[in-house]
């Protein structure tokens, strides 16, 4: 058989020339579409890894017909007295944790949701971790929003007002909080996006931490502190006023009556929190004398400066305000302390039921603090209590050499600003008590010392044997005492939702 003649070669040369030059002009197009697809894309520097983190992997994919690439998406992050994200109880960590290799991203709201979790994480168990539980288990709005493109290169998800729990000028609104687990910067300008950014730490390490890595938050009891309303059965529904200013004033109970309070029902409707008619009031009524009746209790209650969201009793004025409380009043308050809800770390707090509170406590409590310091520094020197602390989370050579000082040393004071101390603090107790049918929820001490607590602190009377009912009732009140005042009432200078950057 003869072979190629010159004319088939030719051809052929000529079939592949032509292939050869259709696939080079299909490669020209092709990377001139996409170099299009890129200049039509809004969110061309803002959908990377580098922005979205690990969220990156989560998006959509483009079809090959899409002209223009589909906006990436993401949660739109929803809280209310039941849950955030239909998730409670959150497990809160210090720093972000993720998966071996992966990044937050500079969206504020993959850092959000790096450092809360839908489960806790135990000693040995970090690692792997992904977003993945928050798509199963976050409701059914979760990823399927699309991000807003904002200020041309910020991927933003919404976030409604009521989630969040100032300064305002000329130029809007601007507001910045330090939190335990980072910095919040709000910012409103006159006639643009209401928008929020997130800041995590950067001053702590998280393989060097001594602490366990992640603690829980109870959502719905995060809500009622923030609202100044305490619920449990042995109390019912129980709502305070806002401080008053300098002056005298009379203490009263007023059944079902918080519906006077109209800023805080609308807000404790919009958070679900159940009827705002069938709450309790516990209202200040302003005085021009005091009252001389030696039967009441009376209390002396810094004022707070003006504009000034913290502890009164941290930042108090020269002239403080004086509470006339009958006895009627006086129970209840004992009551309300018993029935605190146990945390782990210090409420943001509605300042006119921190005040009344530690007011009244604050005589029965510092005959106790030294002995609460001895029993919570003594607990920790024990072997058994120090291997149940380390399977905790918390790190060995911490628990033996200072966890115990600084414990003591915390709750000999009346405030404090480090909610690293408080956690040790309520860890251990929370060790002490282990055992015992002690429901940290609700205690028996402070009804206890209705007859201890009378006008005059030099009738108090120290209790010197502290059982695990006591412990728990004094390390709550420590809490609200280390705890910080947040104005709740933030939202209504807000729209209904805002950009998460």
């Amino acid at each position: 058989m003869s072979g190629p003649t010159p004319v088939d070669s030719a051809n052929l040369a000529a079939q592949w020339t032509s292939v050869t030059i259709t696939a080079v002009g299909l490669g020209g197009l092709i990377a001139q579409a996409e170099s299009i697809r890129d200049q039509l894309d809004t969110f061309h520097k803002a959908r990377g890894e580098k922005v979205l983190g690990e969220w990156v992997e989560y998006q959509s994919p483009q079809r090959w017909y899409q002209l223009v690439k589909p906006a990436p998406r993401g949660p739109i992050i929803k809280g209310n007295f039941h849950g955030l994200c239909g998730v409670s109880p959150i497990h809160v960590s210090r720093k972000p944790l993720l998966r071996e290799g992966k990044s937050v991203g500079k969206a504020s709201w993959t850092a959000i949701l790096s450092i809360l979790h839908p489960y806790t994480l135990l000693p040995g168990k970090e690692k792997p971790r992904d977003s993945r539980p928050w798509l199963k288990r976050l409701d059914n709005h979760t990823y399927k929003h699309d991000l807003v493109m904002h200020r041309g290169d910020k991927s933003c998800t919404k976030i409604t007002r009521i989630a969040l729990i100032k300064y305002s000028g000329d130029s809007g609104l601007r507001v910045s909080y330090a939190g335990y687990t980072g910095s919040w910067l709000l910012q409103w300008p006159l006639g643009g996006h209401a928008e929020l950014e997130f800041f995590g730490l950067d001053s702590h390490d998280t393989n060097a931490e001594t602490h366990p890595l992640t603690f829980s938050r109870r959502v719905d009891k995060c809500v009622l502190m923030l609202l100044g309303v305490i619920h449990h059965p042995a109390l019912g529904k129980l709502g305070f006023s806002e401080p008053k200013e300098q002056g005298y004033s009379l203490l009263k109970f007023e059944s079902q009556g918080f519906s006077s309070n109209g800023k805080t029902t609308h807000l404790y409707n919009m958070m679900r929190c159940g009827n705002y008619y069938e709450v309790d009031y516990l209202v200040r009524y302003q005085l021009q004398e005091p009252i001389p009746d030696g039967e009441m209790v009376v209390l002396t209650i810094p004022s707070p400066e003006v504009d000034l969201n913290r502890n009164p009793w941290k930042n108090p004025m020269q002239t403080p305000s004086t509470v006339f409380v009958p006895a009627l009043e006086q129970e209840k308050l004992a009551t309300a302390l018993d029935c605190l809800p146990w945390s782990q770390l210090g409420w943001s707090v509605h300042c006119g039921m921190q005040c009344l509170l530690v007011a009244y406590a604050k005589p029965i409590i510092d005959l106790h603090r030294e002995a609460l310091a001895l029993k919570l520094k003594t607990a920790v020197t024990r072997e058994e209590n120090q291997l149940k602390l380390k399977s905790w989370g918390w790190k060995d050579s911490f628990i033996k050499n200072h966890m115990g000082s600084i414990a003591a040393n915390s709750v000999k004071k009346s405030a404090g600003e480090s909610g690293d101390n408080v956690r040790i603090v309520t860890d251990i107790a929370k060790l002490i008590v282990q055992g015992s049918s002690v429901d940290l929820d609700e205690t028996h001490f402070w009804r206890e010392q209705i007859g201890n607590r009378t006008g005059d602190p030099a009738t108090l009377v120290v209790n010197p044997s502290l059982e695990p009912g006591t412990i728990i009732a004094l390390t709550k009140l420590f809490v609200l005492e280390w705890s910080n005042e947040l104005d709740h009432k933030l939202y209504e200078d807000l729209p209904l939702e805002l950009l998460v950057a």
